[in-house]
């Protein structure tokens, strides 16, 4: 009985259906979006009487009801969702009109080309998603907390895709990490676009710009190059490690690392396995081979016995300060007889 009911609910007759689309079609309605309480003869047709002629919300019900303006016109709603000022519920989410409809139109709003082009256009990215009341109460999260906005977008496959410029512009800055590089709103995807980031030209050109060998990755580094090279902030070998894995300042600076022996037997990060792994010799063979070192031992330690006094030139060399090794290297190298 409760299925009959309903059909003759929603039951209208050929010629009382001609006559609601007639006047509808004169008066331009094309959605229960139209509908106002300018249009009491509407109401005349539905069957509705006195001033529920003129109620807005049960002209519009009794027209759903009856099969009329079903289908949704995205981009009216969704131009009511998105646009800030906006008051009021749309009438085809509006359980007290549309029944259980409601959240089926709004999946179907959801997963529309209208509303992806929308979020698109109005945020530019995750970074530009800000608190909003409207487009978080449509989508059933906590207007408040921007950061779970940011989440349940992205989790809908809105604002995927990572600008790169942008994120690079964002690691000087202070405050929260870029959205692309937070675990709590990109989920196990902050990894993908950590790689797409590190493997870019933008972010590789970069570097370059600001730093030119290991021997500059010092206190200054901001703590988002950090995060980004998946490295904690407090371990500045780590990081130099990481950037050299990467492929990043694989050049001896010959000369940086040589004039690394005037420090007390501070080791250079080139010559450092903990940093660049089974390259120490390679590294120390090309600067101990090159002209320019020759000349700065030659300008530094006139005599061998002030060259073996020297704690800087002993860990170049690799040997203990003042040994028999050390005596051998610089003679065999033929920098003294």
């Amino acid at each position: 009985m409760s299925d009959l009911k309903t059909l003759m609910n929603g039951y209208v007759d050929g010629e009382k259906r001609r006559k609601i689309e007639e006047y509808m079609e004169r008066r331009g309605i094309t959605s229960l979006m139209d509908v106002t309480g300018r249009f009491p003869g509407l109401g005349t047709l539905l069957g509705l009487k006195g001033i529920e002629q003129r109620r807005t919300k049960g002209v519009r019900f009794e027209l759903y009801n009856k099969g009329f303006l079903q289908e949704l016109p995205f981009e009216d709603i969704v131009y009511q969702i998105v646009t800030k000022g906006k008051r009021g519920i749309n009438p085809y989410l509006d359980p007290e009109i549309v029944g259980d409809d409601a959240e089926v139109n709004r999946r179907k709003v959801i997963d529309s080309k209208e509303f992806g082009e929308a979020i698109c256009e109005r945020y530019g990215s995750l970074n530009g998603v800000d608190c909003d009341y409207r487009i978080s109460k449509f989508l059933q999260v906590d207007w408040q907390k921007p950061i779970v906005l940011r989440r349940a977008l992205f989790e809908m496959n809105f604002l995927t895709e990572i600008d790169i410029s942008e994120l690079l512009d964002t690691l000087e800055r202070a405050g929260a990490p870029n959205s692309y590089l937070r675990e709590d709103v990109v989920g196990d995807m902050v990894e993908y676009y950590r790689e797409a980031v590190i493997r870019s030209r933008e972010f590789r050109e970069e570097i370059k710009n600001n730093f030119d060998s290991l021997h500059d990755l010092g206190g200054t580094i901001p703590n988002r190059i950090y995060l980004l090279m998946g490295v904690r902030r407090s371990q500045r070998q780590d990081l130099k490690r990481e950037f050299f894995r990467r492929g990043f300042f694989t050049e001896v600076p010959i000369e940086v690392v040589a004039a690394s022996f005037s420090t007390k037997g501070r080791i250079s990060p080139y010559l450092d396995s903990e940093i660049v792994g089974d390259r120490v010799e390679e590294h120390r063979e090309i600067v101990l081979s090159s002209d320019y070192f020759r000349e700065e031992v030659q300008r530094n330690f006139p005599t061998i016995n002030k060259a073996l006094r020297s704690r800087g030139l002993a860990t170049l060399f690799g040997v203990q300060i003042k040994s028999r090794a050390m005596r051998n290297q610089l003679v065999r190298r033929g920098f003294y007889e």
